[in-house]
């Protein structure tokens, strides 16, 4: 049974607005930031698997007094794990904004396969497998005129199409309100007694994505935070069913 998650939803079509009446902060200091970071590590019990990467998207946008960084795995393997070696997943995206008229985003997605084949067993072969993982996100906005936000996803299935875990962490200055505000967890969960029949084969699909951004409006002005982003890993997720129609 998993761990039930504190999570921190926002409606998928949100556009905030607002009107910024002051200057919010002299140059140089942060006046909105966000971090976050999202990590899998798998492995079994298997005399050996496969495990394969493949960077689906990364991204960093900044205009003005603002910086960003994207970081993660990126495309890899296939590569050969005995029992108990570890398959790392990771996805990494933060930014800052220290001026007026500035903004920042920043994601990173990226997905892995785990297969455990079987194709040329004369009898069934029974094992377990081990999911270790870990979120985190963080928004700092120092008034109601700056705008931040960080995401962490964390999809798995299985060649099946069954849903092994699917659960995302957000946080929104729009929601929260000037200040600090974040969330940092690690947990893990087994599929046990895992039986692959003589001939046959099992894979676990993995999607993680780490997403942000930051905005501070010119003083005066009418500002649109930039949502593209985050609407382009909602579709990615709602694309993911069916994802595994690959062959080993």
């Amino acid at each position: 049974m998993f761990k039930e998650m504190l999570v921190k939803k926002i409606g998928p079509g949100l556009l905030l607005c607002g009107v910024s009446l002051f200057s919010t902060v002299s140059q140089g200091a942060v006046i909105a930031s966000f971090d976050s970071q999202v990590s899998v590590k798998v492995s079994s019990t298997f005399t050996t698997s496969k495990f394969e990467t493949e960077l689906w998207f990364d991204d960093v946008y900044t205009e003005g007094s603002a910086s960003g960084d994207a970081s993660g795995t990126g495309n890899g393997g296939p590569v050969t794990l005995a029992s108990g070696e570890i398959g790392t997943l990771s996805a990494a995206a933060s930014g800052e904004v220290t001026g007026d008229g500035s903004y920042v985003d920043s994601a990173w997605s990226t997905d892995g396969y785990l297969s455990i084949d079987n194709a040329q067993g004369v009898s069934p072969i029974t094992g377990d497998m081990t999911f270790d993982l870990s979120w985190s996100t963080n928004i700092f906005t120092n008034s109601l005129y700056s705008d931040a936000f960080a995401g962490a996803y964390i999809y798995i299935e299985n060649n099946a199409f069954d849903i092994i875990f699917d659960q995302f962490i957000e946080f929104d200055s729009f929601f929260e309100g000037p200040g600090t505000f974040g969330l940092d967890d690690t947990f893990a969960f087994d599929v046990t007694n895992l039986t692959i029949a003589a001939g046959g084969y099992e894979e676990y699909y993995i999607a993680i994505d780490a997403i942000g951004f930051a905005e501070v409006p010119e003083p005066g002005g009418v500002f649109l935070t930039g949502l593209v982003l985050l609407l382009a890993v909602r579709r990615r997720r709602t694309s993911l069913q069916p994802m595994l129609t690959r062959c080993i």
